[in-house]
């Protein structure tokens, strides 16, 4: 298996002592039997499902984004010379040069450098000095100016700058930027060898990646170069850094940090204007600024008191002037009627500052756009952690980003950008996780100014290695001001899955214990630099707890029972968490293929069809890291062609999508999710994304915009096949991500052959960010003599406007003969009696054989447990006649009466000698491959049968497919 799923088979190793597993909330929704009816079905709104649909929708929102697109604000006039060089000279260890234009971002893999080279230009300083600016450099670089080293950076995602005055002459100038790639902490391979190697790059498992496809397409590997933009600036010795806003009460507060090349103190002052920059609106304009200080005494320090007096400085206000490096200078203004930031209205403003010298005159301006926007976490309430926007409490429902956001800066594709964040918040999402990394600026801009929320990681996974601690907290420090300024970032983590046991090297790697000790002195360092930020220390625990809100991954529907089997996530269980704590699921998903059509335009040929090939001879396989071809046996049948491979996967992904969503939608006590991922950077990236790089929607998208829609109706069932005339039931639940709230009105109707012919209406409670269950519904399913399905649809209703509604299908089986008589047995209960009842015409049903070896009438049998967790589907692709008439998707997700719940079909697979398949799945072999192996299988034995089933007899009896396959295999008895 490859490395995310031997991270995921591992599972949460962290201190259960310290935790509890959340249980389904009470159900004290009153129950309601539907009535006969038949009539014509209730107007709905259409839900989206196509791209048309989507683009007229997208067109529509581009509208809505023209208003926060608008700037408004006056231009200020420029101070600097900005000089941007983009054309370099690239030079591999090999010697080889390359010319290439920045950004630029590929190989090398691993412990390899590159260098790059060009010129520029001076005519004159003019008593300024020169800087180096250099937006994200990966990794370690190394900055020479004719060849004089002029300072060095590790990282690859800070802006970083040098003082190069004493190292420049007039004309001519040659920068040299040499670049150091590694192995990252938790290691990683390069292009001469896929062994892992373990080295000190702190980069987590994302990235932008680069075009190519047998290394460069997935996963994002840990490349390297210049990222961003490379700029000679020359400026006053004394200017302005940064400027940093904060929300008050009533308030803003701005951190204008001014650095200074000069040892000498240097009076300044600020010329202050704010302005709307996408509203029409002047806040303050040209309002002076004197930095000054009131003078205070230490406890007892009578010595100062006494000088203070005699020199008339004791209540004296202090000029602040500026002293050599960075100077940090607050100034409040009035917030009044200032318009508030919010993913609905991003209004912005844009500060701008003059900084004045001592005579009054301008020697540098800066511009910062700004938001007016609290984001806080309860840290006081039972439960902990309850996010709030603006006062008001708001859950993070979101995606993962791997890659396409970066490509689109690099490329500088601002409207695929703004598409991009667009396609997001039609998807209703209100925020992305930047995954395991910091990103160019123009990424957060635009999540500014189009109102779209963003949480930002600390590039850590894994492991941090203990000689790394330091940088590793210096890069926390980079991180919160790289992002800071940002309305639109809300939220930070420091590390993606940290393993227990330091990852089992705990000789190189922090233990947990030491790990929390990081957490605290970087969150000591992002709250000097923002007291504001929120944090969350882990995404995705694997050693927990932290000290901050419990955060998991969770796979059940890819990697196979990942964290939580599906039945009990769907019936309203989560994973081991601290108590009295709201929760999050960082990570979730499933691999969708991309489209034929994209795979045939851009892939190499080798991993096609070749000529002359049948379509069944294709595998997801051929594609360099895919999934699919390892897991599919967990979640549906081998298809026959590339195409059905296509269909199938992106089917079962959207499937996949809407069970788990919606089940963390009707947990109450989950306030941030973010699927796992949103949009692919390249053509096979990393499939689980649910739009292809084309920005195609698979049907996944669909699935996850109808989940997130704020305002969702709810149907939840752990048993949805039924034979005709049996009673169904489903619980309704309202999970309401707004602050609508009282009553409103819930109609069900179930619809069979496009008619209504049962319904019913009551009362519903609507709570505001909340979910609850509203009702419990029965309902008679129809008689019929074929095989067919009705839809149990709710729909909450205001009057007679519809707020939302959605969809139950059940399968209606019709009525089978009653299984004839069947010998049930444990393995180790079989006897010699047993084996001749069915030698004399009889079925000998073995029950869950054991793990291990073992003979029956003669046969070897092994039984080996699932690789991976216990599964919920088999395949009755296999031509026995027992499952003629089954539809491929007949034995999955099953319902068990013992647990009241969708439960395992198995847990284990069998290797039996003699024995014809009627009911397969696949199991590792000793290489560590895939191969088909039985879940029910049967033997001859005389005039009857043998029967081996991981599936157990009385799951069949609860299961009409089960009841069905019974009737069947009994058929063939001849004591039937």
């Amino acid at each position: 298996m490859d490395t995310f799923a031997q991270i995921a088979k591992s599972g949460i190793q962290g201190r259960l002592d310290q935790l509890i597993q959340p249980a389904p909330m009470p159900l004290t929704a009153d129950r309601l039997t539907l009535e006969a009816c038949d009539r014509a079905p209730g107007a709905v709104p259409e839900k989206m499902r196509t791209a048309q649909q989507l683009g007229a929708a997208l067109e529509t929102q581009r509208q809505w984004a023209a208003t926060y697109l608008a700037d408004y604000a006056p231009p200020m006039e420029a101070y600097r010379s900005v000089t941007k060089l983009r054309d370099f000279r690239c030079r591999n260890e090999a010697g080889e040069v390359t010319e290439v234009t920045i950004p630029h971002y590929a190989g090398p893999l691993g412990a390899a450098r590159l260098v790059y080279e060009t010129t520029f230009t001076l005519s004159a300083l003019e008593g300024r000095r020169a800087f180096v600016v250099i937006r994200g450099a990966d990794y370690r670089a190394a900055v020479f100016v004719n060849d004089q080293l002029v300072g060095t950076h590790e990282g690859f995602f800070a802006t970083f700058e040098f003082d190069v005055t004493d190292c420049v002459h007039m004309g001519e100038n040659r920068l040299t930027i040499r670049l150091d790639n590694d192995f990252v902490m938790m290691g990683s391979r390069n292009e001469a060898s896929a062994e892992k190697i373990y080295g000190d790059k702190i980069y987590a498992a994302t990235g932008p990646g680069y075009d190519d496809p047998a290394l460069g397409w997935h996963h994002c590997p840990p490349g390297m170069g210049l990222l961003d933009t490379v700029e000679i600036q020359l400026r006053a010795p004394v200017y302005i850094q940064d400027v940093f806003s904060r929300t008050l009460d009533g308030e803003m507060e701005f951190w204008i940090e001014v650095g200074s090349c000069l040892y000498a103190p240097q009076p300044v002052s600020f010329d202050v204007s704010i302005y709307g920059q996408n509203r029409r609106e002047t806040v303050v304009e040209h309002l002076r600024v004197v930095p000054s200080t009131g003078k205070q005494l230490g406890l007892g320090d009578t010595f100062t008191e006494v000088a203070s007096r005699r020199d008339g400085t004791l209540n004296a206000t202090l000029p602040l002037p500026c002293r050599k490096g960075r100077n940090r200078y607050k100034v409040k203004v009035d917030a009044g009627s200032m318009a508030w930031w919010s993913p609905e209205t991003p209004w912005l403003y844009q500060i701008q500052i003059r900084l004045l010298d001592a005579a009054g005159q301008v020697i540098d301006t800066h511009a910062q756009q700004f938001g007016r926007r609290t984001f806080t976490q309860d840290m006081d309430s039972t439960p902990t952690g309850m996010f709030y926007l603006n006062g008001t409490p708001i859950r993070l429902r979101g995606a993962n980003t791997m890659g396409f956001e970066q490509q689109d800066v690099m490329r500088g594709d601002f409207d695929q950008l703004i598409d991009d964040i667009l396609l997001a918040k039609l998807c209703h999402m209100n925020f992305l996780r930047i995954t395991q990394r910091p990103v160019q600026q123009q990424v957060y801009e635009y999540c500014d100014r189009l109102g779209l929320m963003v949480q930002t990681d600390l590039p850590l996974f894994g492991c941090l290695r203990r000689h790394q601690f330091c940088e590793a907290v210096r890069q926390a420090e980079e991180m919160e001001r790289h992002i800071r300024s940002h309305p639109s970032c809300i939220l930070i983590s420091y590390i993606n899955e940290p393993f227990p046991n330091a990852n089992n090297a705990p000789q190189s790697n922090l233990d947990r214990s030491e790990l929390e000790c990081f957490f605290d002195v970087a969150d000591l360092i992002v709250k000097l630099n923002n007291p504001d930020r929120v944090i969350k220390h882990v995404d995705g625990d694997y050693d927990p707890p932290s000290k901050t809100m419990p955060d998991n991954h969770c796979y059940p529907m890819w990697y196979n029972g990942h964290g939580i089997d599906i039945g009990l996530l769907h019936k309203g269980h989560w994973m081991y968490v601290k108590p009295d704590w709201y929760y999050g699921c960082g990570e979730f998903g499933c691999e969708g293929l991309e489209d034929w059509e994209l795979m045939c335009q851009t892939y190499p040929k080798d991993w096609l069809l070749q000529p002359g090939e049948p379509d069944e001879a294709w595998s997801p396989k051929r594609i360099v890291n895919a999934q699919t071809a390892d897991f599919y046996h967990f979640f549906y049948e081998r298809p026959d062609s590339p195409r059905a491979w296509v269909q199938e996967s992106q089917r079962f992904q959207a499937f996949a999508t809407r069970m788990m969503t919606e089940a963390f939608r009707r947990d109450d006590r989950m306030v941030s999710f973010a699927i796992h991922l949103f949009i692919d950077a390249f053509p096979s990236g990393w499939m689980k994304t649910i739009m292809d790089c084309r920005r195609h929607p698979k049907p996944a998208f669909f699935a996850y915009r109808d989940a997130l829609e704020p305002l969702l109706v709810s149907l939840r069932t752990d048993k949805a096949c039924f034979f005709a005339g049996e009673t169904a039931q489903a619980e309704c639940w309202i999970c309401n991500d707004t602050q609508l709230s009282g009553s409103r009105t819930l109609r069900y109707e179930l619809l069979h052959g496009g008619k209504v012919i049962a319904e019913a209406a009551q009362p519903a409670a609507v709570g505001a960010n909340t979910a609850c269950c509203n009702s419990i519904v029965s309902f008679a399913l129809p008689e019929t003599d074929r095989r067919e399905e009705v839809t149990l649809r709710a729909i909450l209703l205001d009057g007679e406007t519809v707020l939302s509604w959605n969809e139950q299908v059940y399968t209606v089986f019709p009525p089978c003969a009653a299984p004839g008589p069947v010998l049930v047995r444990r393995a180790e209960n079989v006897t010699e009696a047993d084996i001749a009842y069915a030698a004399q015409g009889g079925i000998l049903w073995i029950d869950c054989p054991a793990e291990g070896f073992h003979t029956f009438d003669g046969s070897r049998v092994q039984v080996k447990l699932s690789g991976m967790s216990p599964f919920h589907f088999a395949s009755r692709k296999t031509g026995h006649p027992w499952v003629d008439g089954f539809q491929s998707r007949d034995f999955s997700y099953w319902y068990s009466r013992e647990t009241d719940s969708i439960t395992p079909l198995a847990d284990s697979t069998m290797v039996a000698e003699d024995f014809r398949p009627v009911l397969t799945s696949r199991n590792l072999d000793a290489t560590g491959a895939w191969q088909e192996e039985n879940v029910l299988c049967e033997k001859s034995v005389g005039r009857g049968h043998l029967v081996l089933s991981q599936i157990s007899y009385s799951m069949m009896l609860d299961n009409p497919a089960g009841q069905l396959l019974l009737s069947q295999m009994t058929q063939t008895s001849a004591l039937h």
